[in-house]
């Protein structure tokens, strides 16, 4: 009975050992976070970095793209837009032909209506 109590006793404290050790390890990436977004970093109504709790729960990181660091899950349809607009904007800069010593684009009516859609001005 004592064998058990003493080995239970033990796991507790490793168990305790691991918990502290994650809580530092944490602490320390959320400081590099702060540290590495610095004025970026999210903030709350005072103006104090948010929690790491809150961080994890209303942001995740995705890969620096020209569109910033930062994406909450309502963002979705913004990225997939954005990513779509580059892809046309990649496509038709890929098809410029440079042949006769000036750009021509091959599709620049087709180009032009997807540009007049975001026009602010008639």
């Amino acid at each position: 009975m004592d064998a058990k109590r003493r080995e239970l006793e033990e796991l507790e404290k490793k168990r305790k050992e691991l918990l502290k050790e994650i809580k530092a390890q944490e602490q320390q990436h959320y400081r590099t976070l702060i540290e590495f977004f610095g004025d970026d970093f999210p903030r709350n109504e005072n103006k104090r970095p948010i929690s790491l709790k809150q961080f994890k729960e209303e942001y995740m990181l995705v890969k620096k793209k020209q569109y910033g660091n930062f994406k909450t899950p309502n963002d979705e349809r913004r990225l997939e837009t954005y990513e779509k607009m580059l892809g046309v904007l990649r496509s038709a800069a890929d098809n410029i032909d440079y042949s006769q010593g000036f750009p021509k684009l091959p599709n620049l009516p087709e180009f032009t209506k997807w540009v007049e859609k975001f026009k602010t001005k008639n």
